[in-house]
C-alpha cells in the first residue's frame, strides 16, 4: 500500500480507473474494514474509481471449503458493497462441485445490487461440463464471468494447481458458451503470459484483465499487439501501483490506455442485468 505522499502526473488523477480485479480478505471471519479502507484510499490516490473485489477459495476441489463457508465470504462481499456503495463492486465466489448450491448460490448473490458476477478458480479445468454448466448460468443473467488461470511450467506449481486452466482451457469454454462474458484473470500474474494470450487470440468474446505482480517490458503492447486494446481491461488483483503503472508506461496511445482503464469495462458493466 502506498505509505507516503508522492507527487504524481496530474494527467493521471485525471484519467477514471475501474479496477476488474481486486480482493478483499476475511479477518476472524469478518470483512476486513481496515484493510479494504486502506486500499481504497490508494484508489483515491491513484484515480481508481471503483474495485470489483472477490473472497476466493484456493483449495484443489477434494480440499475446498464448503458451501456454507463460501456463502459466509459471499456474504462479506456483499456487506463490502452496502458499506462503499459505488465503490465496490463485487464477484460471487462460486465452487462447481457443489452443483446444486453452485446455481442456487449464484441466484441468490446476482440478486443484489453491484454484484456483477461469478469467480471461478482451479477446482476445475474451465471446459469441464461442469463449470460449462455453470458458466451457461450466469450468461443467461448476463453476469461477468472472471477466471483464476495460469500457463504454469514449474514444477511446485503443477503439484499444487493440478487443475488450473490455460488459454486453451478458457478458449474452449468460450466456444461452449458463447454468450458469456468472460474475464481471464491476471494475464500478467505469472506463467507463460505470452502463450495464454496467443491462445486466447481467436476468443472475440474473452477479455483479459491486465492484473498481476509482472511488470515485464513489453508485456502489454504484447497483449495489445495480439488481441487489441478493445478486450483488455485494467486490473490490479491488489499490485495496484504496479497494475496503474504498467499501463501509464505502455507505448501505446492515450486513448487505449483510457479505454483499458476505464471505458472497456464500463461498457461491460452497462452490459449486466441490475
Amino acid at each position: 500500500m502506498l505509505k507516503t505522499k508522492i507527487s504524481l502526473d496530474t494527467e493521471l488523477l485525471q484519467w477514471p480507473k475501474i479496477d476488474a480485479h481486486s480482493h478483499t480478505w476475511l479477518k476472524g471471519g469478518k470483512l476486513n474494514t481496515q484493510e479494504l479502507e486502506s486500499i481504497l484510499e490508494d484508489c483515491q490516490i491513484l484515480g481508481i474509481k471503483k474495485i470489483c473485489i472477490s473472497i476466493p477459495f484456493t483449495g484443489i476441489a477434494s480440499k475446498c471449503k464448503g458451501p456454507d463457508v463460501i456463502s459466509s465470504a459471499n456474504d462479506v462481499v456483499i456487506k463490502a458493497i452496502g458499506k462503499y456503495p459505488g465503490k465496490v463492486l463485487g464477484y460471487a465466489f462460486i465452487h462447481p462441485g457443489y452443483h446444486e448450491w453452485a446455481q442456487k448460490e449464484m441466484q441468490r448473490c446476482l440478486a443484489v445490487d453491484g454484484m456483477i458476477g461469478i469467480k471461478l478458480y482451479h477446482q476445475y479445468f474451465f471446459n469441464d461440463p461442469v463449470v460449462v454448466s455453470i458458466v451457461a448460468s450466469a450468461a443467461q443473467k448476463n453476469a461477468l464471468i472472471l477466471l483464476h488461470q495460469g500457463k504454469v511450467t514449474d514444477d511446485r506449481s503443477k503439484k499444487t494447481e493440478p487443475l488450473i486452466s490455460d488459454g486453451f482451457h478458457i478458449a474452449e469454454l468460450a466456444k461452449q458458451v458463447p454468450a458469456a462474458k468472460i474475464i481471464c484473470g491476471h494475464i500478467l500474474g505469472g506463467g507463460d503470459w505470452e502463450w495464454t494470450t496467443k491462445a486466447l487470440k481467436d476468443s472475440p468474446s474473452v477479455y483479459i484483465d491486465t492484473s498481476g505482480s509482472v511488470i515485464d517490458d513489453g508485456a502489454v503492447e504484447f497483449v495489445a499487439e495480439q488481441i487489441g486494446t478493445d478486450r483488455m481491461l485494467f486490473a490490479t488483483d491488489l499490485s495496484i501501483e504496479e497494475g496503474v503503472g504498467k499501463i501509464l508506461g505502455a507505448n501505446i496511445s492515450k486513448d487505449a490506455k483510457k479505454a483499458i482503464f476505464y471505458g472497456n469495462f464500463n461498457n461491460l458493466l452497462k452490459k449486466v442485468d441490475k
